[in-house]
């Protein structure tokens, strides 16, 4: 298992977000956390990510306890995290863009093929193409081509996706998911917040439904597709 989450709970201020939240990622695999919206699934990959502390519960990254460490700390530990604003610098170019992420893997990277900056644009030749542009300049879905790219750039074994197809064509919907797909064939296990349910799908090995803070049916995208009635409670309003 290289990331597990125990029985998460959240607050913000006197509201009890989440209430109890399992999840565990495989390596190698990636897993989709989808519900509808208002059920935590951005508060968990937050707290997943150091950005908000639990107050109860324990995530464990590569088998260490990494609960309610600081977002770099657990950035060095080996999570690279995709916020659903990108927050990409608009003021800087793209290849500044990337290098501001830079960092080496958390361990000794044997074996390892490593992200740089050109490793980056042969995935991304849409970043390359405008490696010198502003990240302001961007498209949309070029500034989230490039928060992906940025996380990349950090080495990380684990990558939190927060609704990459947000707001975006959709045809660059269908080209933000290739990118999806080879970053987890490269060896990078995804976690992955989406609405777009076909895109998710076709993605997922493995998916967790959340409802009201909780997350409840957890299996392989391939039996949940063979449950129209268990989407349905899940997913439709």
């Amino acid at each position: 298992m290289i990331l597990e989450a125990q029985n998460l709970h959240v607050y913000y201020g006197l509201s009890h977000v989440l209430q109890g939240v399992d999840l565990s990622l495989e390596e190698g695999e990636t897993l989709c956390l989808m519900g509808r919206n208002g059920m935590g699934k951005s508060t968990t990959l937050k707290a997943l990510a150091g950005v908000i502390k639990p107050k109860h519960g324990k995530v464990t990254l590569k088998g260490r306890d990494i609960t309610g460490k600081q977002p770099h700390q657990i950035a060095r530990a080996g999570m690279g995290y995709v916020p659903e604003e990108r927050r990409v610098f608009p003021n800087l170019t793209v290849i500044d863009n990337l290098t501001m992420g830079a960092k080496p893997p958390a361990g000794d990277g044997k074996n390892q093929v490593l992200w740089d900056v050109e490793r980056v644009f042969r995935h991304f030749p849409r970043l390359a193409e405008r490696c010198n542009n502003k990240g302001a300049n961007l498209s949309g879905g070029e500034q989230q081509m490039l928060a992906i790219a940025r996380a990349l750039m950090g080495n990380p074994d684990v990558l939190l996706v927060d609704e990459p197809s947000e707001g975006l064509a959709p045809i660059m919907v269908l080209e933000v998911r290739d990118i999806l797909a080879e970053i987890n064939k490269s060896g990078v296990s995804v976690l992955l917040v989406d609405h777009n349910l076909e895109m998710a799908m076709s993605l997922a090995h493995k998916v967790c439904l959340m409802g009201k803070g909780r997350t409840g049916y957890f299996d392989t995208a391939e039996a949940l597709q063979k449950h129209p009635e268990i989407l349905a409670k899940y997913l439709e309003v």
